[in-house]
């Protein structure tokens, strides 16, 4: 049967946020340097918004929290989850546009790459793709392969790390008892944490092994239960909400600065990142927690809510779209290395990405949505 609805509006605006600055990075994050020198404070302050790595954490912690949260509500409303109802829902909203996405890199896209000019990484091994390892094969290729270019495959690297959290993370709250889901938890959390403190000089490791992007979902999830079960964590959030939301933005303005700067050298990159990630949960239980009518909540903001539902599509379908109008600006002989380049490019990107998307949701994903509905319990 249909369940009651859990929907938080304001998730969806962070999650527009979140791929927005992943397409503003592969789309016009090179052009940076056209405002202001490499290294500069202007212009590792503009690219905290091309920081497509801080996208993609947000969007794992942001996975983390809804997952566990709507995990909780199911076990607290029917006394148990059904796990396979969930496996079949993950399975209904992910793996159409997935292998759509991989049927088009691998079999479409190599027949079309010597028309459009546009490279091919070689070592890249497709198998491991359709299985959900291909985190795992990106590793090998950013460390062995020469000439690592923007692949329409590489984006799905987060979604075979999503769903190899899925395939265990609903088993925990079937298996264990409730007074020791936190427990889980923080075993979970503390092991992540060690697998990086390990693997600290290893940035692809750190960036695409699922042991390391553990620690986000993790947080995430830690933040869920809180949320769900501690009132006084909530009320933490609640009270003088604006002025908290200020200081969580600012301090992530101010960690994504000094990482930049580099200033713990090999060390920031892991450092600054996992911090980051606990400060996402923090803005992702303010927002949860806020008043609809509260001037901090980005529920307000209807329009942006609204296309926030897009979001898979907008993450998945970006880079094919980016490789056509790189090669249209191309082929009209724009130089690439002018601001106007960049520029032009995000807004062709982004523009027509969200029409994609918005074709890809109503005509394609939404009869999909709606099997997935006849097996939801609780939205």
């Amino acid at each position: 049967m249909e369940g009651s609805k859990t929907y938080f509006r304001s998730l969806d605006v962070i999650r527009l946020i979140a791929a927005t600055m992943v397409v503003l990075q592969h789309s016009f994050a090179d052009s940076i340097s056209h405002i202001s020198p490499k290294g500069s404070f202007f212009y590792n302050f503009l690219s905290i918004f091309c920081d497509g790595s801080a996208g993609v954490s947000l969007f794992f912690v942001l996975s983390g929290f809804l997952i566990t949260y709507l995990l909780i509500k199911e076990s607290e409303k029917n006394g148990k989850v059904n796990v396979l109802y969930f496996y079949t829902r993950r399975v209904l909203r992910i793996w159409p546009l997935y292998f759509t996405v991989l049927i088009l890199v691998f079999l479409v896209y190599p027949l079309a790459r010597g028309f459009l000019n546009v490279g091919m990484e070689y070592c890249t091994r497709p198998w491991m793709y359709f299985v959900f390892l291909g985190n795992f094969d990106l590793i090998q290729v950013f460390k062995h392969c020469t000439d690592v270019t923007l692949l329409s495959q590489n984006i799905t690297w987060s979604v075979a790390i999503e769903e190899q959290f899925y395939l265990f993370w609903p088993l925990v709250f079937f298996i264990a008892p409730k007074k020791l889901w936190i427990y889980v938890m923080i075993g979970l959390f503390g092991f992540s944490i060690v697998f990086k403190w390990i693997f600290i000089k290893d940035v692809p490791v750190l960036y695409f092994h699922t042991f390391s992007v553990l620690f986000e979902l993790v947080i995430g999830s830690i933040a869920a239960y809180l949320t769900f079960y501690n009132t006084r964590f909530k009320d933490f959030f609640r009270i003088k909400a604006g002025m908290k939301f200020c200081i969580l933005v600012g301090c992530i303005i101010i960690l994504k600065m000094l990482g930049a700067y580099e200033v713990l050298g090999v060390y920031s990159y892991g450092v600054f990142k996992s911090l980051c990630s606990v400060l996402f949960a923090g803005l992702i239980t303010a927002q949860l927690v806020l008043n609809d009518q509260s001037a901090w909540s980005f529920s307000r903001f209807s329009l942006f809510s609204k296309w926030g539902v897009f979001t898979y599509g907008i993450y998945m379908l970006h880079p094919i779209v980016l490789n056509f109008v790189s090669y249209f600006l191309h082929r009209i002989h724009i130089s690439q290395t002018t601001l106007f380049f960049g520029v032009l490019q995000f807004i062709c990107c982004f523009t027509l990405t969200l029409f994609v998307s918005f074709l890809s949701y109503r005509y394609f994903e939404s009869f999909f949505l709606k099997l997935k509905r006849k097996f939801t319990l609780i939205s």
